[in-house]
């Protein structure tokens, strides 16, 4: 009687791999066919090849993201925020879906698509505002856009007043458009709230230049000692 139970046991341990194998090989046959669609740009198939990944397995955050490039390709704009809010609910994070988004669009060669589904996204799911604003700032300080730079890192300061990345992003940008007294202004107000910022302190000394500047640049090499600090101050060691 054990024995025989043993034997059960054994085949139905078999059994399920076997179950389990074929599933993840079937998997793997409709993701290569997802794939192909996808960069053969037959834009209708990917997004439902993809969506039929998705549902076998919520947790991958690929195929979403192809999902909404797909629908963004298609002019199908309620398809990619469902395809972005879908995803959230399974627990995909939304900078690995953003960036793999990111990269697929670059691939296709569609990378003026990404800043715009962005802008889309953050306006039809406010949950997601801060999070998809804060990508969009990192992504104009990437390409050296000063216009939505400042934009975006206005936004996102109204609701992070204390936030000094947002302020020293709003100063470069500044600088990038050769507004000199407003970069400054957006520095020094970074040292307001925090007086030992070695980068607002190098900005805002080379923005007043000599000898207004050598006291924020002295404080920046206290902190850390540069050659290009040196040479500026002619300090020897």
């Amino acid at each position: 009687m054990r024995h025989s139970i043993f034997i059960l046991f054994i085949l139905s341990i078999a059994s399920i791999s076997t179950f389990n194998a074929k599933a993840q090989a079937d998997n793997e046959r409709l993701e290569a066919k997802a794939d192909r669609a996808f960069q053969a740009k037959e834009w209708a198939s990917a997004d439902a090849l993809y969506l039929l990944l998705c549902q076998k397995e919520p947790g991958n955050f690929l195929p979403y993201a192809r999902i909404m490039a797909a629908c963004h390709m298609r002019d199908d704009k309620p398809r990619v925020t469902d395809a972005m809010k879908t995803a959230m609910q399974n627990g995909i994070k939304l900078p690995q879906l953003l960036s793999q988004l990111k990269s697929d669009l670059y691939s296709t060669g569609n990378a003026a698509a990404y800043p715009q589904i962005l802008k889309e996204s953050a306006q039809d799911l406010p949950f997601l505002r801060r999070a998809i604003q804060s990508r969009l700032l990192d992504y104009y300080l990437f390409r050296c856009d000063p216009a939505n730079t400042i934009e975006y890192a206005s936004a996102l300061l109204k609701g992070a007043p204390d936030n000094t990345n947002f302020l020293n992003a709003i100063g470069k940008a500044y600088l990038d458009e050769g507004q000199i007294k407003k970069a400054a202004e957006a520095f020094a107000e970074t040292l307001d709230k925090d007086p030992g910022n070695y980068d607002a302190l190098v900005a805002l000394g080379s923005c007043l230049g000599l000898p207004e500047g050598r006291v924020y640049l002295a404080k920046a090499y206290a902190i850390k000692p540069t050659p290009y600090l040196q040479t500026i101050l002619k300090l020897n060691k």
